[in-house]
């Protein structure tokens, strides 16, 4: 997929100005980008009690010393 993006700054009607931007996006899942990071992935399925959208955390392997205490 193409991401195409411009940005105009004004001042009053003139553009003072103007980025343009072209992004492109790839579709791949959780599992795939776990596996080329080496992370894994935790599926995130609610927030607050309310069920979520897709969400997914990349962790450092268990016992590699994130830091974060949830190894």
């Amino acid at each position: 997929m193409r991401f195409d993006t411009t940005w105009r700054v004004l001042a009053a009607d003139r553009v003072v100005r103007e980025i343009a931007e072209s992004h492109r996006w790839h579709t791949l899942t959780t599992a795939r980008l776990a596996a080329e990071s080496g992370l894994r992935a935790e599926r995130v399925t609610e927030v607050d009690g309310r069920p979520t959208a897709e969400i997914t955390v990349l962790r450092a392997p268990a016992g590699a010393g994130g830091g974060d205490g949830r190894e």
